[in-house]
């Protein structure tokens, strides 16, 4: 279960709506929603005009949110956003940060200092967000290590237990040894056999996906077929982050999503 959401807003009507669609999509009654602005102090000894500024134009807008979840506070901060959000994240408890992501954003830097689930948002050109249920059509892309992933699952379970529709496992078999394919293949598809047994108990219909050749390019073309409407990848919480699938390949992903994605450290 979600207990603290943080939502980072930058106070423009699409926040707003972010902010709402949040509380819709993942809020339960015991959900508390964190909005946090912050401030960039380059601009000096105007920097706490700016900070007054924007608690001003946030208190109308928590108060909207409020009457729709009573769980709604918010905070106004000055300093770099990856410092003060990964501060507060820690300080405050998040379970959870969720990101609008405009076309021009690159969601990486946000992520990789803060080692808790990110569920990024994306905004096409229209500023329409995702339609219907978040978790009708979930899509989890690993890479089959035990370890890895059931830490994944486990994190996932929090969030969508009860909740899942529909659960496609997808997992890429490189083809680097063509004399090995076989066996890497038969290997792979009986240990994703096994973790689609271990969702059943989620509730709703569970499949897997199985493809072989580079994840690079086979998994983002399997990705669009799918047409999820939740993509879920896991990072490995050593060294840079990407893990449990290739950097590349991760990044790749994140990239062709037209749907959110929750990323979740394991």
């Amino acid at each position: 279960m979600l207990r603290r959401i943080l939502h980072p807003i930058d106070l423009s009507p699409q926040s707003l709506e972010g902010a709402k669609w949040i509380l819709d999509s993942l809020a339960t009654p015991r959900t508390s929603l964190l909005l946090v602005h912050v401030v960039n102090p380059e601009a000096g000894l105007e920097t706490p005009g700016l900070v007054r500024d924007a608690e001003e134009h946030m208190g109308p807008l928590e108060e909207e949110l409020q009457a729709l979840h009573g769980g709604v506070s918010s905070l106004v901060l000055a300093g770099d956003d990856e410092e003060v959000l990964a501060e507060v994240a820690h300080r405050e408890k998040c379970s959870l940060v969720a990101h609008i992501i405009h076309p021009e954003d690159d969601p990486l830097p946000l992520i990789r200092p803060i080692p808790l689930p990110h569920l990024l948002i994306p905004l096409p050109d229209d500023g329409t967000l995702p339609a219907g249920d978040l978790f009708s059509r979930m899509v989890v892309a690993t890479d089959l290590a035990p370890d890895r992933t059931d830490a994944l699952l486990e994190s996932l379970r929090r969030v969508a237990e009860g909740r899942a529709r529909q659960t496609v496992l997808l997992h890429a078999v490189p083809l680097d040894d063509p004399g090995a394919a076989e066996e890497l293949v038969m290997a792979a598809d009986e240990a994703l056999q096994a973790v689609k047994e271990s969702l059943l108990p989620w509730g709703g219909e569970v499949t897997a996906r199985l493809v072989s050749g580079d994840p690079n390019e086979e998994l983002p073309a399997v990705l669009e077929d799918l047409a999820p409407s939740l993509l879920v990848l896991g990072l490995s919480r050593h060294g840079e982050m990407w893990g449990l699938l290739v950097g590349s390949t991760a990044e790749a992903l994140i990239g062709a999503a037209k749907s959110p994605v929750l990323i979740i450290p394991a």
